[in-house]
């Protein structure tokens, strides 16, 4: 569906000049403002139903429903026989985006969610912003509560790279800075913001732990990686190898070397 305020100067009636026309958008086709095809394409304007609103006092038209995710839109004069100007292209729909997958990532100073998901939509591939939304979850990993308290970060820009099996993917990251709580589990969910639209939310991801795994904590005793020096009767200074989660860094390694292999 898409909202429109009434042109100004033009009274609302039922006999009214005015017609909404709408083009269909897609991947093979043009633009609204390509000027090469506007003969070939004039068939292909479609006037639409519309329904007059009043919101906050102001005339407003809704049309709907629309036969294409991405239109273009023009007003028809049947009394004086012209066209009005289009407008850019407009989103009606953003398809719902696929439950995201989380991993921890550990680095020397942070510890860090991905959170992934596959890109297969044009929608979501052409998005401008993406935003998060997380919960806590009090349940075992893998989970979920019926009714969480979800907390929805700001909108920011997704990370898009190809996978070695051709698949889009786009990861977003998440820490402390986005008020998660080391040592708590949650889900996510992430929806796609276009100019005027969004998406609605994904459904969400499985349980995630924000916390350094046990495996990863060095060790004390001889053959180990934690040492400790005493420096004074009140002090001691302890040594550890850097913390590693061994799949992230697997997963790193190995994009590291098709990266110096390509």
């Amino acid at each position: 569906a898409l909202l429109f305020a009434w042109p100004d100067g033009w009274q609302i009636r039922e006999d009214s000049p005015l017609e909404l026309e709408v083009l269909s958008v897609t991947s093979e086709s043009p633009g609204c403002g390509d000027v090469g095809t506007q003969t070939a394409r004039e068939s292909q304007w479609q006037a639409v139903q519309c329904t007059v609103l009043r919101i906050q006092e102001r005339a407003c038209l809704v049309t709907a429903p629309l036969s294409s995710s991405v239109v273009c839109c023009r007003w028809w004069n049947s009394d004086r026989r012209v066209f009005g100007p289009r407008t850019q292209q407009l989103v009606t729909f953003v398809p719902v985006p696929p439950a995201p997958t989380v991993h921890l990532r550990v680095t020397p100073r942070q510890l860090l969610l991905e959170v992934c998901l596959t890109l297969e939509e044009e929608l979501h591939l052409q998005a401008v912003n993406w935003q998060v939304a997380f919960a806590k979850q009090e349940s075992r990993p893998g989970t979920c509560q019926e009714s969480p308290a979800w907390t929805a970060l700001a909108e920011r820009k997704l990370d898009i790279a190809r996978k070695s099996d051709g698949t889009m993917q786009g990861t977003l990251i998440v820490g402390e800075e986005d008020q998660l709580e080391i040592g708590t589990m949650y889900i996510f969910s992430v929806r796609a913001c276009h100019k005027y639209r969004s998406s609605p939310w994904s459904p969400p991801s499985e349980t995630a732990s924000y916390a350094v795994p046990s495996e990863s904590f060095p060790k004390a005793g001889p053959g180990n990686e934690l040492q400790v020096e005493a420096l004074s009767e009140s002090s001691a200074r302890f040594w550890w190898r850097e913390l590693e989660v061994p799949a992230f860094a697997a997963a790193a390694t190995a994009a590291a070397a098709a990266s110096l292999a390509g």
